[in-house]
This record gives C-alpha cells, structure tokens and sequence, in this order.
C-alpha cells in the first residue's frame, strides 16, 4: 500500500498553499485484485490548510496507461483546517487491460483538485501493475493467494480422474465425495491419490524466487503445469489445493520464508480466519491428527517420495525452531466465504493440458491408525469459587508461581534430554522392569539424530559422552541425598512439557507432564549408569493440574480417574491433554523426554487438604481455624491443673508407660479426654526409679 501527498506547488501557486492532498493506493495491483474487488485506491484525503473554507472543489483523476475511466467527484464544502476522506472510491478498471499484462508495469495516477476552475492541489500516486498470473506477496494483500487456486481447471479433473483410478485399483471406493466418508483415514486415502496421480506426471522442481514469500512470484496454472511438467513449490502447493477443494475437501496453503506446502483438514473443520500468523497453532492441531502438512517439492524426486514422507517433511515446516521461519497459512474454506474468487479461466486451454499419463509404482500405502473424533475439550467454570482459607493453605503448598520447578522448568545442567522415538515402548520397557543404559552422541556413532543406533537396552541422550558422565554422577548424588534427607526419591523421567504463558507479555515457559520415578544404578564406579524404574507411582504433575484448574479454570475430568495405561500409555495422555489446551493459546504440548528431579516434600500435605477436605472439616479445631480463626477457641477452658490432679485423678486410675512429673501428666490426661492444644518446650527428663535392691 502506498500512500503519496502533493508535491510543494506551494512556491508557485498561492493558493496551493490552501490545500493538501493524500492517496493512498493498493499497489501493487493485478487482475487478482480486481477480480476480488480490491480497491485500486484505498484512500483520497483533502486537507484544507486555510483560515477559510472550501467550497465546491473538484477532484479529478486520471491514469497512464489508461487502466481506469477519468474520475470526477465534487466536495460542496470544506471548513478552516477541516479534513475530508474518501474511502475506496467506486472506479472503472479496463479488466481486459489488466487480464492482457504479460509482465509487471508502472502506472502513473494523477489526481487534481480544482476551486472555481483554478487547481489548488495536485498529487501523483506509482501504482505497480501486476501481469495476471502474479500474486502479490504476503507483504501486500496475502489472502489474495488463495485467487491462484483454480479448481475449476480442466487439468485438475484429469487428475482427479487418475486419483480415482489410483483409490479403485488399491481396492478402495473410487468416489471423491469429501467429508463424507466420516473418517480420518478416508481423507488421507483421498489426499494420496490425488499426490499418487501428479506424481505420475513426472514433473520437475524450478527454483521459487528469492524471497518469494513476502515479495510474491509469478503462479502456473494448473493445465500450464501439466502440461509442460515442472513447477516451483508454490505451483504445486496451489494445484494440490485445488484438487483438495474440487474433491470437497478444506485444504490450507501454508508458506514459510523459503517453502511452500499445502495443508488439508482431516475433520470438516476450518481456521478461525482466512488468514492465520500463528505456527503454534497450526502444530496443535497437526499433533491432535486434526491436520497434515505436504511439502510439495518431494513430488518431485525421481523417484517421488512417498506420500507419508511428503506429510512427515510437512509437518517439519511449522516446527518450531524450524530452519524457515513461518510466514502464514491461508485456509481456503474461509477465504471463499470471505469472496476470494478463484482467477478466470483461460480463454483457450493449453494443448495436453488434460492428456492422461500412465500410472506408477509408487507404492499405495495404508493411512495412519488415526484417533477418530476430537478429544474433549476443556472445561470451563462460568467464574472461579471464591478462595477460603484452605484454598490458600493448599496454593502455598503447591506454591503455584514461576520460582516452582514444576511450573517453570529450566533444564541447565541439573536435567538430561533423552531422544526417545517411541515414548509408550521406554515407558512400557521401564515398568517390566527393564535396566537401561544411557549413551552419549559419540557411542551411537556421533549423529545425535541416529536414534536408530540404540540397542534395546539403550537409550540415546543428547550429551556427549565427558558431558553425560558428569550429569549423571550429580543426578545419582542428588537422588541419594533426596531420599536420605528427605524419604522420598526425587529423581523422574518427565514425559512431555507443557509450553504455557499467561499471555501480557509473559515469555513462554514449559512444565512437565508426566512425571515417572526411576533410579540410577551401578555395580562399581567404572561400570557406568544404567536407569531402572522406581516402586513409586507415576504421577501427572500435580502442580500444573492445580495450577490449571485454579488460574485457568480448566479441568480434565477424563484424567481424574487415573493415568492412561497406568502410566504406560503416554501417547494417550499427551493427546487427552492437546485436546484440552487446544483452544488455549500460547499452550501446547511439547514432545520430549528428559531426565531430571522434581521436589515432592509436600504433595502428601497437598492432598489431604484437596482431597480429604470434608473429612478434615469434621475436626472442631480445623472448622475453627477455617470459619472462626479470629476469635477464641472454645476448647480453650477445662485444661488440668496440675495442682490438683491428684483430687480429680486419683493415681490408681492413671497409667502411664513412663514417670511423667504434673505438667507432663496434666498434658497427658488433657489428649485422652480429647483436648485440643499445643505443648511447647520438650518434655522434662524422667526421673530414674530406684534401683530394687
């Protein structure tokens, strides 16, 4: 968007000194835009300047090349230092003009203003002229992209036609019906048929343009592309999106700074806009199976990837951290409902553009075993309950804050990141009671991502071998003082972290999720570490569940009956707890594993205050410190005197296992008839009996 004033016509003209100026056009501008009725000129502003006012001025604007009919407004009146706005102002564009644009052209907008015959105003605006098969780039009007998917291209019906024959002789329905199949797995059918038949083309890949993302390209059309059998990323992200939308099915264009890819909803579902700038987002819904990523160059191999391969390096692109940062992801559905036209057809189809190719080798594999239908979503308290006085009790407790490991973990040194290609196996392993050895990069060939190079009884870390040793050895040490000190162990395995921020400029920070117990062992010094699985339960951090249900008043009443596969089954949890926070942002469920420990001194004093609350209301004193703290306990009168205990007790009713002086005696007599109180100072030695002689 460009925004241009009057040049200084003030030196010439004294009464250009009057008026002012703006427009502020949408350049750059192609038959895209037009199509969808994007105004050619956002803006036109007249700013009088005067102590007087104007009246009757005349604006006239005209263009070279000629792309525009003249235009003529009049403005009745404008006051001393008023300010008049024109927004997009109705102009009739020469289509034909535009549609004819080979490569990009200049055009020069003029636009006049005139009081009583006399110009008082004169600006110049640079439009940029875009040939018809130019998309604009993300930086000028990104939603126009989803113009240059054309559904309607006969090239896509003969795909299509292909795809179909692919479905048919893999033994599946041949119809290409959308949503309506019901399942997950039907539209991943659908979706690699469809890349099956364009791969058959034999197409080759042609270098995208330098900052293409942001800058924009010239686009194929989808006969274009068949017909001549190459194409850049971006080409085929647009093509596999049409033949996705001509099947009924809501594909999503997805760019990052350097690639293309084409996305596709396995539910009936859609973003929340046309237009989406959060990569988070997109991975949540990519991790609950909701949604697949392709990256489109690997049709392009000889011999094309497989179809899973092109959804495994997708998937990759909205990584986080990924080489390419994000750019935008385009979903289609909405951009249709928001007007977004595909482009008009060329008027004479390219020769071949729907000639048949013969079909390939490349293998029909199986979809995925998806979890059809969505998990449950969070659940939400109209309004937090008020907090009493054992609400805070627990919340200091837990202590629900940053400072709290559980919360806001920061590996440092002090914690061990595992590569783990199947958590459900490692924990299945650790639970039947599996001993296992760490390996540094180094011992599995020095790729840290050879995961494959592990044996069975072997897990790889991402420490090198001096750097692991030494971790290790203070992890065993700490885990030692933690149970000595202590009683309980403090070393886990956390399964999964929870990215999460309270948003208002909060950083980002992770929490564990699963938190299983296990131990370090080893038969001598030089033997080495191996991890076993300790007695104790796995537990979800109990912290982050607190923290959730207090602050964000998000229960998950699905887990509050117990752990997936008692713990075992971390796939389930991770994705129980995805469809929990899926809808929250700045939340996601982070896969990883890492080794570390965890404080627990006070979860068993947290859990009889959550979970015993009304068993220990029932206790006069705990009701009294609740409900009544600042007044005086009633249990207070009655305590014995110790002067006269013998009146009220005498000493054959009264059996004590040792000799206990008249305080400690009266303290004694006090407890047995349920007397609440506290004894301060230690007890006072017993006297020593004399020695029968």
């Amino acid at each position: 968007m460009a925004e241009t004033a009057a040049p200084d016509l003030a030196e010439t003209s004294e009464s250009a000194r009057r008026c002012r100026l703006t427009c502020v056009t949408g350049d750059p501008f192609g038959a895209a835009a037009w199509q969808n009725a994007v105004p050619v000129i956002r803006a036109i502003t007249v700013e009088n300047r005067s102590d007087s006012d104007l009246t009757n001025v005349a604006l006239s604007l005209d263009a070279v090349p000629a792309i525009l009919r003249p235009l003529s407004l009049t403005i009745d009146r404008i006051g001393p230092g008023g300010l008049h706005r024109i927004d997009a102002p109705a102009l009739s564009l020469d289509g034909a003009a535009l549609a004819d644009l080979r490569e990009s052209a200049p055009c020069t907008l003029t636009l006049v203003a005139r009081m009583a015959g006399e110009e008082i105003a004169r600006t110049r605006a640079e439009l940029r002229l875009l040939p018809a098969n130019h998309w604009s780039g993300a930086e000028a009007a990104p939603e126009l992209l989803a113009a240059f998917v054309r559904p309607d291209d006969p090239a896509v019906d003969g795909l299509l036609r292909a795809a179909a024959g692919h479905l048919v002789r893999a033994g599946l329905s041949g119809a290409l019906d959308g949503y309506r199949g019901g399942t997950r797995a039907r539209v991943w059918e659908m979706a690699q048929a469809f890349f099956a038949a364009l791969a058959d083309r034999g197409l080759i890949d042609i270098p995208p343009p330098e900052s293409f993302a942001g800058a924009g390209q010239a686009v194929r059309a989808p006969g274009e592309i068949v017909a001549h059998g190459a194409a850049t990323g971006l080409d085929l992200a647009l093509l596999l999106a049409a033949g996705f939308e001509r099947a009924g099915l809501n594909p999503l264009l997805v760019l990052t700074r350097g690639q293309a890819g084409v996305g596709l909803w396995l539910d009936d579902a859609r973003l929340p806009g046309a237009l989406g700038a959060d990569a988070q987002a997109l991975r949540k819904r990519r991790d609950l199976d909701e949604l697949i990523l392709i990256e489109t160059t690997r049709l392009t191999q000889a011999p094309p990837a497989r179809f899973a391969d092109a959804v495994a390096a997708g998937a990759r692109l909205i990584d986080e951290g990924a080489a390419d940062a994000f750019v935008m992801a385009l979903d289609l559905r909405r951009a249709r409902a928001a007007g977004i036209r595909p482009l008009a057809m060329q008027a004479t189809p390219l020769p071949g553009a729907t000639a048949a190719a013969a079909p390939s080798r490349l293998a029909f594999a199986p979809p995925p075993v998806f979890a059809e239908g969505r998990p449950a979503g969070p659940t939400v308290r109209a309004e937090p309950p008020p907090r009493d006085r054992l609400e805070i009790w627990t919340r200091r407790l837990l202590d629900l804050t940053l400072r709290n490991r559980l919360l806001n973990f920061k590996p440092g040194k002090a914690a061990i990141a595992l590569r783990v290609p199947d958590p459900d196996a490692l924990a299945a392993q650790l639970a039947g009671g599996a001993s296992l050895r760490l390996l540094a990069r180094a011992e599995a060939g020095g790729d840290a991502g050879s995961i494959a190079q592990a044996g069975p009884d072997e897990i790889l870390t991402g420490s090198d071998a001096e750097d692991l040793e030494t971790r290790l050895t203070d992890l065993f040490r700490q885990a030692r003082t933690g149970l000595e000190e202590g009683g309980a162990n403090p070393l886990h395995l956390a399964f999964g972290f929870l990215a999460w921020s309270r948003g208002e400029g909060m950083a980002p920070v992770r929490a564990p999720l699963l938190l299983v117990p296990v131990s370090l062992t080893r038969t001598s010094v030089r033997a080495g570490f191996r991890l076993v699985r300790d007695e104790a339960e796995a537990r979800l951090n109990p912290t982050l569940v607190e923290m959730l249900r207090q602050d964000f008043a998000l229960a998950m009443p699905d887990l509050a009956a117990g752990l997936p596969g008692e713990g075992r089954d971390v796939a389930a949890l991770w994705r129980s707890l995805r469809g929990h926070v899926r809808d929250l942002p700045g939340f996601e469920v982070v896969p990883e594993v890492t080794l570390a420990t965890f404080a627990f001194t006070k979860i068993l004093m947290w859990k009889d205050l959550a979970e015993r609350t009304d068993l220990l209301k029932r206790n006069r004193l705990v009701r009294h410190l609740l409900d009544t703290p600042n007044l005086p306990y009633g249990d207070a009168q009655g305590f014995p005197a110790p002067e006269r205990l013998d009146a009220e007790h005498p000493p054959h009713t009264v059996f004590t296992p040792l000799s206990a002086d008249s305080s400690q005696l009266a303290a004694i007599l006090a407890a047995a008839a349920g007397k609440d109180f506290v004894l301060f100072g230690p007890p006072a030695p017993a006297r020593a009996r004399p020695s029968p002689t």
